[in-house]
């Protein structure tokens, strides 16, 4: 598929409220969840628990344990539990039982874990039937209600697009209103079908064109052609990586285009084999702002993949924090999966304040793993700036004082007060505080 030569075909023109459909969701950028799950991520993120269970395998057992009730899977104090779970007991939703469903979330005390229940079983349902999902979404009070429409639209454009759209328009006269509700239903059709999305959108159109030029420069008029943009991008990376990817490379000035970027980028690397990820590192070298990248997401994401080149990468970032970042999470999830090739890599770099940083950010896992304390302190050495060594020792001495419960931390605490009076590398002033805390 190739997004651009359809837009050059012709201007495609979207209204300006459908335009702004939230179409950023990001579905081509899982990423981790680190916080609680609240109602307004429930829809993406129960989509990336189901992914994950489906690449589960399980076999069944006459001694396994009877499922978990509704009220059990309410109760969990777990997140990740609470959906995967939540996922396999609307597995078995069919269209006679789903009063009883309802009914029985019914009878759950009000809480944020309720609304999970329902987005559950929303997704469940519009596979199943999605216009009488979306009838009943459309019959629910309260805030959440939105949020429901949304996930049953997304989920049911999967398996009948147009009727999941036209359901979507008449609901929201032809996206006048509430129109972020489309948000989904655009980019589950965009994963499927770029064409039928753009088709779609265009033909719904009144008034507030907003024109979609071949470099995406008309996308400027407003954040709602951005959010459009980003959607479309995010579908097109899901379809075709490695064109969406370039298509965003070449038009990353146009700051709807530079907003999916992480996005698509994430997604390419994540599932690049080795043969093709040699073709992605020569399409991340010819970025011009690398600083779009430098966020955790990606580093993170390319430093699993192949460490070396994410430390190569990050060193490119031009802004100085960015680029101290971008460094510290490579380094960081390197020695996490490989720290003796992470310490290795990490005194072989030349530059001082780069090699700081990312000995910084090595140092909990060598504690965590037990190194030698002679070869701990040996990250300390070569440095030209006393305030660099000075630093890195500080990081030595915090991690080896929260620690030191440890048997070779105790090591390393003992070996920190034998060598730390007689060096001459460090600020006095440094030396002397680190000394108080080794003693306290």
């Amino acid at each position: 598929m190739n997004l651009a030569k359809w837009v050059e075909m012709g201007a495609l023109v979207v209204i300006a409220g459908v335009a702004g459909y939230q179409l950023g969701v990001r579905n081509a950028a899982v990423s981790e969840p680190s916080e609680s799950i609240t109602q307004s991520s429930s829809d993406t993120e129960y989509q990336e628990y189901v992914v994950a269970r489906s690449l589960q395998t399980t076999e069944s057992s006459s001694n396994e344990p009877s499922p978990p009730s509704l009220r059990d899977i309410f109760d969990s104090k777990d997140d990740q539990s609470r959906w995967r779970l939540a996922s396999q007991y609307f597995d078995r939703l069919t269209s006679d039982n789903i009063e009883q469903y309802l009914a029985d979330i019914e009878e759950l005390p009000p809480s944020a874990r309720k609304g999970d229940m329902y987005t559950a079983l929303f997704h469940k349902w519009a596979e199943i039937d999605g216009s009488a999902a979306f009838a009943h979404a459309m019959e629910m009070k309260g805030q959440k209600r939105s949020a429901y429409l949304s996930t049953v639209a997304s989920s049911w454009a999967k398996t009948n697009p147009i009727e999941a759209w036209e359901a979507l328009m008449t609901a929201t006269n032809n996206g006048r209103m509430a129109s972020s509700w489309a948000g989904g239903v655009i980019t589950a059709i965009a994963d499927k079908d770029l064409k039928m999305a753009f088709d779609l959108t265009s033909e719904y159109s009144t008034g507030g064109k907003i024109s979609f030029g071949t470099g995406g420069e008309a996308m400027e008029d407003s954040e709602q052609s951005r959010s459009a943009m980003t959607g479309f991008l995010n579908g097109w990376a899901a379809a075709d990586g490695n064109e969406a990817f370039q298509y965003a490379i070449e038009n990353q000035s146009v700051e709807a285009v530079a907003d999916a970027l992480p996005g698509i980028a994430i997604s390419l690397v994540r599932g690049a084999t080795d043969d093709e990820f040699d073709a992605i590192l020569y399409q991340l070298d010819s970025i011009v702002d690398k600083d779009a990248l430098s966020n955790s997401r990606f580093m993170s994401t390319l430093a699993r993949v192949n460490p070396e080149a994410g430390m190569q990468f990050a060193n490119q970032v031009s802004d100085p924090k960015k680029r101290e970042q971008s460094v510290r999470t490579v380094a960081m999830n390197w020695a996490r999966a490989d720290l003796a090739a992470a310490d290795e890599y990490v005194r072989s770099i030349e530059d001082d304040d780069t090699r700081k940083t990312a000995t910084s950010s090595i140092l909990y896992a060598h504690i965590n793993e037990q190194t030698d304390p002679l070869e701990i302190l040996a990250l300390t050495e070569g440095y030209s700036d006393p305030k660099l060594t000075g630093n890195i020792l500080s990081n030595i001495v915090s991690n080896a004082v929260n620690e030191r419960n440890k048997p070779k931390t105790g090591a390393l605490v003992e070996k920190l007060k034998e060598t730390l009076p007689n060096r001459t590398d460090i600020p006095e002033e440094t030396k002397q505080r680190l000394i108080e805390r080794l003693n306290k």
